[in-house]
């Protein structure tokens, strides 16, 4: 990793450090304002911490398989 996406990271924000490399080429790509990267960051954050948090509560449950 580098230390930006360290940082990322540090501050709770995995997602965006694991593909800080795809977000930055696809909003150079697009031509994105600072603004819509920001957007796009917050809303990729937010859908990943959905994913873990269903995850989490999925496993805790100790469901198991149907």
């Amino acid at each position: 990793m580098t230390p930006l996406a360290d940082q990322l990271a540090t501050l709770g924000l995995r997602d965006t450090a694991a593909h800080l490399d795809d977000l930055v080429a696809l909003a150079t790509k697009r031509r994105w304002s600072p603004t819509q990267l920001l957007e796009q960051l917050v809303a990729s954050e937010q859908q990943e911490r959905t994913r873990r948090g269903l995850e989490r509560r999925l496993a805790r449950s100790r469901l198991g398989r149907f």
